[in-house]
């Protein structure tokens, strides 16, 4: 009688084999949780699993459609990769064959995910928009010296004799108003008595340089010292018209006007444009106070008519959406998605994790040319005054390509968050053209 011959027992597989195997396993199950996690989150994947689910159109807004598909998208990160991991085990898949068989699946997804713009569109450099000059150092200087960050600025607190303020373009309750708070009104302009002299030293530039870097850790002016300065003036100039001082009024207002308008022709960021158009508008409506008050000599007019000639006009306007594309654009070029979350602060490995993944849940090219691609549109709408189609163009850009997509997950996330309103901006805009315009006529006029 034959007896079979004996099965030598299988070759134990060494400790560091098993361990390689175990970590190509997990990072192939964690792969694919990654895919599953932004097929969920993604629209029209988020859609189909609410309406079969839920069969009703209980979560149709987005707000709720993501919450539901946010508190999914956790469930399958923590319980995917382990219910992958017992199941290779149960089914003994765990041979090199089918771990290289999920990663052939899986790296052309990866791929996919992690496929850019091989370019930009729209290429704009903030020296194409504000461009250096010689000596712009220097008037930079003296304009961050009230920066946000600067002892000056940081340091500036509000008059101790505040006032609150009236509305000047309204003549009638004005007039009783300032009279009323002369003593507070002439005691805070004495107390900003610094803040004047920096004024008046930015005035001696003929061109105010603007050297700020467009990104968010870039210093920036403190607008609170620049708007008490104007609202001060402003009402200090009210007062001088009530005395019968026309001409006094103009001047004090004449530097806000000046200053103001260097400053919005050379800024780099939107943010100081906007504190320049505010503080032109202070003067505007002093000035139109002022004339409405008292009379003004005709060598002061003609001097005050100088300043005011040369608006933006349709350039100025197309400068709000090129300033903020340029802005956009410094942080969707040259930050990955862990630097970004880590702007604010933030764990450096959590930083590091975000910055190793950031490829394939962000595509920096494409998102910037969507941002870029809209900026461009709005700033043609902005220069032909089509304000009207501003606003529905901007959320119908938010619904259309900032809504969570399989691919650029993050990216077109990111476009809701960077692109701010800038409807009323370019409608504020406008208005001030109008009103630079006829005051501009009036003094001019017969």
């Amino acid at each position: 009688m034959n007896t079979p011959a004996s099965v030598p027992p299988p070759r134990p597989v060494p400790l560091v084999l098993r361990l390689v195997r175990s970590l190509a396993l997990l990072g192939l199950a964690v792969a694919f949780t990654l895919i599953l996690s932004l097929f969920v989150l993604s629209r029209p994947a988020m859609a189909a699993v609410t309406d079969t689910l839920l069969e009703s159109s209980v979560l149709s807004s987005n707000a709720r459609s993501l919450d539901f598909a946010a508190g999914l998208t956790v469930a399958l990160i923590l319980l995917t990769p382990v219910a992958l991991l017992l199941l290779a085990w149960r089914l003994r898949l765990r041979s090199w064959w089918w771990i290289g068989g999920g990663y052939l699946a899986v790296a052309p997804v990866v791929a996919y995910l992690a496929s850019d713009d091989p370019g930009i569109n729209h290429p704009v450099t903030i020296e194409e928009i504000a461009p250096s000059f010689p000596g712009a150092e220097t008037s930079f200087a003296v304009l961050m010296r009230y920066g946000r960050q600067h002892p000056s600025g940081k340091g500036f607190t509000e008059p101790k004799n505040a006032v609150g303020g009236t509305d000047l373009t309204k003549s009638a309750t004005a007039g009783p108003w300032l009279a009323a708070n002369r003593d507070k009104i002439m005691a805070r302009w004495a107390e900003l008595a610094p803040v004047r002299g920096w004024w008046a030293e930015l005035n001696t530039f003929d061109r105010i340089g603007d050297l700020t870097q467009p990104r968010p850790e870039s210093e920036i002016l403190s607008f609170a010292a620049v708007r008490a300065n104007a609202r001060t003036a402003a009402m200090v100039a009210g007062l001088q018209a009530l005395d019968g001082h026309g001409d006094a009024a103009f001047a004090t207002l004449l530097p806000l006007l000046e200053v103001g308008r260097k400053l919005e022709v050379s800024s780099r960021l939107v943010v100081t444009l906007m504190i320049a158009r505010v503080v032109q508008r202070s003067a505007l409506d002093a000035a139109t106070y002022v004339l409405d008050t008292t009379t003004v000599s005709p060598a002061v007019r003609a001097q005050f008519a100088a300043a005011l000639a040369g608006g933006g006009g349709e350039a100025g306007a197309r400068r709000i959406f090129d300033l903020e594309q340029v802005e956009t654009a410094g942080i969707e070029l040259n930050y990955r998605l862990g630097d970004m979350v880590s702007i604010n602060g933030g764990h450096e490995f959590s930083r590091l994790l975000l910055n190793f993944v950031s490829p394939v849940l962000y595509n920096a090219h494409h998102t910037a040319n969507l941002e870029a691609g809209h900026l461009s549109e709005m700033g043609e709408l902005a220069a032909h005054r089509q304000t009207d189609r501003i606003g529905p163009r901007e959320e119908a850009f938010v619904i259309q390509d900032g809504h969570p997509q399989f691919k650029n997950m993050f990216g077109v996330m990111l476009l809701g968050v960077l692109s701010p309103s800038l409807s009323s901006l370019e409608g504020n805009y406008w208005k001030l053209e109008d009103q630079r315009a006829a005051l501009l006529a009036r003094l001019t006029g017969p």
